[in-house]
């Protein structure tokens, strides 16, 4: 499989169940935050979201949160959760996710990794050899560097880029 090319694609996290990760022999979720669980200029979790974490929890899967973002603003959109968060991960460097697979104690065969960008994201998981789900943006306002680097993702999309 090629660096660019997810898993799998789906619209949002709400699509993704439970019985999906088990048949998948999924245990662990490493979600992104910005435009993955929340839209990007947005401070709050919105209760869908929230949900959908406690019913993955609830059902016996981990999961932690891992972004680029710095410490005040994942602390701020975390806050009121007991969710793990890892904030500065280095995406798309597999450090960022090691570090969070050892904060929940996950094992790598067993994890997938959700989130909305082909540069960060999905090239970060597969290169530190994980799954890689790709869903939509919640919202089209983003970073400068963001929106160049989604005119990007759409030439790259079209093909399976092996490095």
């Amino acid at each position: 499989m090629g660096l660019l090319k997810p898993y799998k694609r789906v619209e949002n996290i709400y699509e993704l169940t439970e019985d999906y990760f088990r048949q998948n022999s999924i245990s662990y979720i490493l979600v992104d935050m910005d435009n993955t669980l929340l839209p990007w200029d947005s401070d709050a979790l919105e209760e869908d979201a929230v949900n959908w974490i406690d019913k993955m929890q609830e059902d016996g899967l981990k999961v932690c949160v891992i972004t680029n973002s710095k410490k005040d603003r994942a602390t701020l959109v975390m806050k009121d959760h007991d969710i793990p968060v890892l904030y500065n991960a280095l995406k798309p460097l597999p450090i960022g996710y090691h570090r969070a697979c050892r904060k929940i104690g996950a094992k790598r065969k067993a994890t997938m990794v959700i989130g909305d960008q082909l540069f960060t994201d999905v090239m970060g998981a597969n290169f530190a050899g994980f799954k890689s789900i790709l869903v939509e943006p919640f919202s089209s306002t983003e970073y400068w560097w963001t929106r160049f680097a989604r005119k990007l993702e759409k030439i790259f999309a079209k093909r399976d880029i092996k490095w």
